[in-house]
């Protein structure tokens, strides 16, 4: 099984940002992997125009940088994960798979967010389009990343690609449980065309 060594963090930093990133930051410490950390800004559609010599109002990626690296110093003090930042501007899901590809990723880690109001637990459009896009594992991680995940539920369909799911969760998470569930659908049928029997 191919070693757990380049892991994309797909980060919002105006979310609560911290538990992606411990997650993140204990996967790569347990693997000895190096971390991309990748925050989107979304391109606004209407350029704001530079009249009477003004500046163009842009996207401070120094900033924003310099908010993840400070985020990065207080939540691994202990860890010498090697992080590498990169902040660009465009739609979150194409850069976040882009980054991946570029980087030669093994994985992708990102947050459920979502803006829709009264749907909580609902998975944001950006994980689900990265999830569902993506061609590497993605972990969605939905809540507080005190202590190593213990149970793992694997939904199968005996299919190659779940095989694969299973064997990356196990070498992923070590000390983890993996429960494998195959979930079908049964057909009940009455008249002339039901076997009887």
């Amino acid at each position: 099984m191919k070693k757990l060594k380049r892991i994309v963090v797909g980060l919002d930093i105006f979310e609560k940002s911290n538990d992606i990133l411990k997650r993140a930051l204990s996967l790569a410490s347990e693997h000895k992997a190096d971390l991309f950390i990748v925050h989107a800004v979304r391109t606004p559609w209407v350029a704001v125009p530079s009249y009477f010599g003004s500046k163009d109002i842009g996207v401070d990626k120094e900033g924003i940088t310099k908010k993840i690296e400070k985020k990065l110093k207080t939540l691994s003090k202990d860890s010498k994960v090697s992080c590498f930042i990169f902040v660009k501007e465009g739609n979150p899901d194409d850069i976040i798979l882009y980054e991946s590809k570029l980087n030669q990723a093994d994985m992708i880690v990102i947050g459920r967010h979502s803006k829709a109001k009264g749907r909580k637990g609902f998975v944001g459009t950006t994980a689900q389009k990265v999830a569902h896009k993506s061609h590497l594992p993605v972990l969605i991680v939905n809540s507080s990343a005190k202590k190593p995940y213990k149970n793992i539920l694997a939904p199968t369909d005996f299919g190659m690609q779940s095989k694969q799911s299973v064997l990356f969760a196990k070498n992923a998470f070590h000390t983890a449980k993996i429960n494998i569930v195959h979930a079908f659908e049964t057909i009940y049928m009455e008249g002339p065309y039901a076997a009887v029997g």
